[in-house]
């Protein structure tokens, strides 16, 4: 929903979502304004993965805005919110 959220106000710059579900990933491609990524593996660090898919997709700039929320692996996790630097290696 949080994906869904954020592309609707129709930003300048790609909303991309990254889930470990296959499902979600496909349900979220229908959204407009909503570019989706499954993680490879579990328990892969989503701030770095983030960073590194911005980068190989030409997505420039020097921050990207991380939103993270529950998962069915840890449903009890809070929405969260992480500022990246692009320029960090």
């Amino acid at each position: 929903r949080m994906a869904r959220g954020i592309a609707r106000f129709r930003l300048p710059m790609p909303v991309v979502a990254i889930t470990p579900d296959a499902a979600v990933a496909r349900r979220l491609r229908l959204s407009y304004g909503v570019d989706t990524e499954v993680l490879p593996a579990p328990g892969v660090d989503t701030g770095s993965f983030a960073r590194d898919w911005v980068r190989a997709h030409g997505l420039g700039g020097e921050r990207a805005l991380l939103l993270r929320g529950p998962s069915p692996g840890a449903a009890a996790t809070n929405h969260g919110l992480e500022l990246i630097d692009l320029s960090a290696g």
